[in-house]
Order: C-alpha cells, then structure tokens, then sequence
C-alpha cells in the first residue's frame, strides 16, 4: 500500500519527471487575444441574389397507345437503321433450315430451293459446309419422331431431301464440304436406307428412290478424294461397331463405283491422303483379322481401291506415303510392292495412255466430236447426233470421248450410253435378218463362193449343235485312246 502523500520513484527512460512540470505550469502564464472582427452593416430583410441555372424541360409520361403496322414498317427501314447485307441474310437462311420448329425449318428450306435455283446459288460456295451441317441437324431431328406417318414429319423429309439434290444439282456446289460434314450426310443416308427408316412414311419408295438419288449425286459431284476417304472412315467404322449388313453393302457399293470411273479423274486425287486412311484401316484390321469373320469383303473393297489406283499410279504410287509416320505399322506397304509386281506393264499407267492420245487428236476430228455433240443435245437432232456419234467410234476406236462427256450432267451421260447401245443392238439386229433372208433367198443361191455358204452354215443353229456333237464325240474318243495304250 502506498500513501497519497508518498512519491512514486520514477525510472526507465519513459518516466515522468512531475515536479519539472508542475514548476513550467506554475512559472508561466497563458496569453489569450481575442481576433479583431469587422463591423458589418447587414439587413436581415437584405434580397440575396441566387445563382441563374439552365431551365431543364421535363416532359410529362406519355399515355400508352396502339402502334399501327406502318409504323413498324417505316421503322424497319428506317435510314438509322443497319441495312442487312445479303451474305447475313443467306447465313440466316441457312441456320434457319435446322430449325427444330417444322414449320419454320420447311419455310427456309422452301427460300433456300429458290435460292439454288437463282444466280445467288454462287454465293453459297463458301457456305457449303454450314449448308450441309444445317441439312444433317435436320435430318437428326427428323429421325427422333415417332414412326407414324405425321404428315408434317413427311413434309419436312420431302423438302430436306429436295433442297440437298437441289444443292448438288447445281454442279458447281459440293466440292467444298468438309470430311466430317461430307461423312455425316453419307452416314445418316445409307442408315436410312439401310434401317428402312423412311418405310412409316406413304410412299415410302418414292423417299428410298429420292435418298438413293442423293447419293449417286453426293459421289459424283463431292470432293473426289474427300469422298473416297469418307467412304473407308465408313468401312472402318463398319469392323469397329455393329451395323447392319445391308449398310455395309451399301457402303462397298459407293467406293465400287467409284473405282469403276476413278481412271475419268485421277489427277484430281490426293494420293497421300488416301492412302494414310487405308493405312489405318489396315493397321486397326489386318488381313489376319479379316480371317476370322465371316466376310472379308470390306478389305477386299478395299484391296480394289488399291488396285485400282497403283494401275493409274504404277511404280510411283510407293511416292506417295509421305503421310504415313510408321509404314511398318501396316501391311500396306508391302501389299503396294506386291501389286507393282503382279500389275501388267500393259495396265499400268492405261488411262496416262487414253489422255496423250485424245491430246494428238487432229483439230478436224476434235471439231467433227464437237457437232455431233451439239447434235445430241439439240432437240430436233438428237437421233442423228446418236448415230454419227456410233458410226464415229466405229472409224476411230482410239479416240477418247470422255473429255467431252465428263462436264455434262450424268442423267446426259446414261442417255448417251443408252442410245449407243440401242443402236448397236438395233444395227445387229439389222445385220442377222439381212444374212438370214439371203441364205434362204434360192435367187443369191448359185455362184455363191465356197466361204460364204460354210458361214452361212455356221450361223443354222441344226448346223452348229451337228458340230459340236462332233467335236464332242472326238473328244471322248482322244481321252480313251490316251487312257488304253496299245
């Protein structure tokens, strides 16, 4: 306990020394001055000035009313606003088309078929890949109804179906769709025919025949090595999961015929990339997988393909595996040196051959092909075209007409092939009757050289079963002399 009247001992550096401040407070004494105010004159009824401010209008609210519709038109275009370009418009078109509303996707779809058939059909070469994705959303969505026969669901199949051969017909459109898109389309094609998905529908063969059409269409006018490399993707798809055999088939079908007039384009091909998707194909399946199905014929298929190209290719055709990493992941390779091998020298490099001859065609003999084809597709010449066109490559077996068939539309091409064989067979037919009237005709008869009767004789078909009984009794005759020998 310490007193009040007891002092604190003060230590540390921080420690108050109390007494040397009571003596400062008490030895000074604190000066106060009042400040010096100025007298002012002030009225307290004085008007005080205010500052002047901008008068700001304010408008009442203004009542709710009906917009008239030419109102809304003269806003639309209105100069303020931003006119719409024709490309944004077409990009609208195009997106509009998978619209999962039937209704509206139809209306684009119905635009976009006068759109093709319109000048503007040239601006959607850069559209062609949003085109076909539009298509194949649609087609989606289409397949996910039930399998009645709605008649909107029909309605919209009819005019997907009809806008895509629409878009192909063109001729020029097509070349630019992507792979994934291009193998999108063909898949959902081939299921539909395949699966018989189109079958709920009325009609439902006009649909198949329509769907059948489309892919003729898509192979001859897409990107001719897009196309052959979506195809084996599909293949190979085909040994990765379960489909059905019919769209297995139908998938070999479409690379078969394009074997078949591969040699018309192939030096459009992309070699290279052809051959790395066979490489993967091979790699993932070899041909000792291929052993323990019951079908091999998709490596077969694709066996052709490579026949086909290392004929056009020949020894060369090794040049072009530049895209493959690792050639020993596959058989490829070694299949290709095998072919070289077994290839005639005669087969190889066959259609390099057709074109250097079709290039040395005279200028007369180019510019006698160009009338004739002007003939066939007149309407008052067509017969005419046709005949000359037979007799043509009759007296010139080693000109190529291709060149001048390749541009034109294939319904144009079948009619041609068509009316040649008519005409060969009519021509035939002709011939026979002519020989069979003067070998029964007594007056032609006499004076007849030795020859002529012993063909005449061939052609009686009593003549030519004598004569085979003939050889077939010599036959009989030579084995049992060979079989007891004297």
């Amino acid at each position: 306990y310490t007193s009040p009247t007891s002092k604190a001992k003060v230590s540390g550096p921080f420690g108050l020394e109390l007494d040397f401040l009571k003596k400062m407070e008490l030895g000074t004494t604190a000066k106060w001055k009042l400040p010096d105010l100025a007298d002012l004159n002030w009225d307290p009824n004085e008007k005080v000035n205010t500052m002047n401010l901008p008068v700001t209008n304010i408008n009442p609210i203004t009542p709710p009313r009906i917009i008239s519709t030419a109102t809304m038109r003269s806003a639309l275009i209105s100069p303020l606003s931003t006119p719409v370009n024709k490309e944004d418009s077409l990009e609208r078109s195009i997106i509009a088309m998978a619209n999962a509303d039937l209704s509206a996707a139809i209306a684009a779809m119905n635009n976009m078929e006068s759109i093709l058939k319109s000048q503007q059909a040239t601006m959607l070469q850069s559209k062609e890949d949003k085109f076909i994705h539009a298509i194949n959303m649609q087609l989606k969505m289409l397949q996910t109804y039930p399998q009645t026969d709605d008649p909107d669901v029909a309605k919209a199949f009819r005019t997907t179906f009809v806008v895509t051969l629409g878009f192909y017909d063109t001729g020029f459109l097509g070349k630019n769709v992507s792979m994934m898109e291009l193998k999108d389309l063909v898949h959902q094609m081939l299921s539909l025919l395949a699966e018989n998905k189109l079958s709920h529908l009325s009609q439902a063969d006009a649909y198949v025949r329509v769907v059948n059409s489309i892919v003729v269409k898509t192979i001859d006018h897409s990107n001719h090595t897009t196309i052959m490399c979506v195809l084996i993707k599909l293949l190979h798809g085909c040994a990765e999961t379960k489909v059905t055999p019919k769209y297995e088939e139908l998938a070999m079908k479409c690379l078969w015929k394009i074997v078949k007039t591969m040699s018309n384009w192939a030096g459009d091909l992309d070699y290279d990339t052809i051959l790395l998707e066979v490489h993967n194909f091979f790699k993932d399946y070899p041909s000792v997988w291929w052993r323990k199905r019951n079908s091999d014929m998709p490596l077969r298929t694709i066996k052709t393909v490579l026949h086909s190209m290392t004929k056009i290719k020949g020894a060369s055709i090794l040049n072009h595996l530049t895209k493959i990493n690792n050639t020993h992941e596959s058989e490829l390779k070694a299949y290709l040196n095998r072919l070289i091998e077994t290839v005639k020298p005669d087969d190889t490099n066959s259609g390099t051959r057709t074109i250097t001859k079709q290039k040395h065609l005279s200028k007369v003999t180019h510019a006698q092909l160009t009338e004739i084809f002007m003939k066939i597709g007149s309407k008052n010449h067509t017969q005419e075209g046709l005949a000359q066109l037979y007799d043509f490559k009759r007296q010139h077996p080693e000109a190529d007409v291709q060149p001048f068939l390749v541009k034109s539309h294939q319904f144009f091409q079948d009619f041609i092939e068509q009316g040649l064989r008519d005409i060969d067979q009519a021509r035939r037919n002709q011939n026979v009757n002519t020989q069979m009237s003067n070998q029964y005709n007594p007056e032609n008869s006499t004076n007849v050289p030795g020859t002529i009767n012993e063909d005449r004789a061939m052609m009686d078909p009593l003549s030519r079963l004598e004569k085979l009984k003939a050889l077939e009794a010599k036959y009989h005759f030579d084995v049992a002399s060979h079989s007891n020998p004297t």
